[in-house]
């Protein structure tokens, strides 16, 4: 019965889009299987998860979370169709860091994120939370340095450097914002995927007097979001 309801509810609503009834039914789920080593508690549980994130349940994603630790999910990566996918312990602490830092739990997110480096040292974005975790604290200096070190890495993406603009931006260090927004602008990476970041580069400009500049970025913003019919 629990496979079908899998196999003919939460996997065909998850085809669909309908996170609501996958939440549901995963969670039905659940509840019928107390074996978190049976693979349909696994699949249910994580289908779970990717419903609780598409519909920005923060509260939900924390509950889910909490079932089950990292020390209780397979480190190996998982295999599908011919493709390596994250294991299923990686998996567990993307959706936890992610509830705890839009709980603003930036504490507990910081030192969860440290184990998670412990774990997966090659994982920039484990090193972004924990770095992130440390400017929300208000530890700007350290955060700042964290960033730096983070955008020397190999195969750094272009929103960490965004990262550090944005920090020193809310520090009110303009120019080295704005010299930080323009490298991270220059990086490879999705035209749409910067919209704000060309945002913060106009009110950078606006704040140093560049009006003609600023009025440039917000007009490319707002273009995008246009084409890509977003609000």
């Amino acid at each position: 019965l629990c496979w079908l309801q899998y196999d003919f509810i939460i996997d065909k609503n998850k085809k669909s889009d309908n996170w609501e009834k996958v939440l549901k039914a995963s969670e039905d789920v659940l509840e019928m299987i107390d074996d978190s080593n049976d693979l349909l508690f696994r699949l249910a549980l994580f289908s779970a998860i990717d419903a609780a994130k598409n519909l920005k349940d923060t509260q939900k994603l924390l509950e889910l979370t909490d079932i089950i630790g990292p020390e209780k999910l397979s480190a190996e990566p998982e295999n599908y169709k011919g493709k390596r996918l994250m294991s299923y312990r990686e998996r567990w602490f993307f959706a936890r860091l992610s509830a705890l830092f839009d709980s603003q739990l930036y504490e507990e997110c910081r030192e969860l994120s440290l184990e998670a480096i412990k774990q997966y040292p090659r994982r920039i974005e484990f090193s972004r939370r924990a770095a992130l975790c440390k400017m929300m604290l208000g530890k700007y200096g350290e955060a700042e340095e964290e960033l730096q070190a983070i955008s020397r890495m190999r195969g750094c993406p272009w929103y960490i450097v965004a990262d550090l603009a944005r920090l020193r931006f809310n520090v009110g260090s303009f120019n080295r914002a704005l010299e930080a927004a323009y490298e991270a602008s220059l990086m490879h990476g999705e035209l749409q995927t910067k919209v704000n970041l060309f945002t913060l580069i106009a009110k950078i400009q606006l704040v140093l007097g560049d009006s003609e500049s600023a009025k440039k970025h917000i007009l490319l913003a707002c273009s995008i979001r246009k084409d890509m019919k977003w609000k």
